[in-house]
């Protein structure tokens, strides 16, 4: 057995989420991370640069998060405030 404590809330990393090419973990930490109160970037390498994003980062926008993914691809940059809306 083991005890987990945390402050209920996701702190934003210091630097970059690099995912290499997980795909599906690009996706749901893309999402998750929008709960994050700062800056959070999710990146993978060259192959996940050529992955579309588009859909995600537009769904995100619509819940209020502050999302940009310029190229339509990861990197992905999203502006958390700890919630949506």
């Amino acid at each position: 057995s083991f005890i987990v404590t945390g402050t209920g809330s996701l702190a934003a990393p210091r630097e970059p989420l690099q995912l290499g090419n997980a795909g599906t973990a690009v996706r749901f930490l893309t999402a998750a991370v929008a709960l994050c109160d700062g800056t959070v970037i999710v990146d993978g390498d060259e192959a996940m640069h050529k992955r579309p994003i588009g859909p995600l980062v537009t769904a995100l926008r619509t819940l209020g998060i502050v999302a940009s993914a310029p190229s339509g691809s990861p990197p992905v940059t999203l502006e958390g405030r700890g919630h949506f809306g």
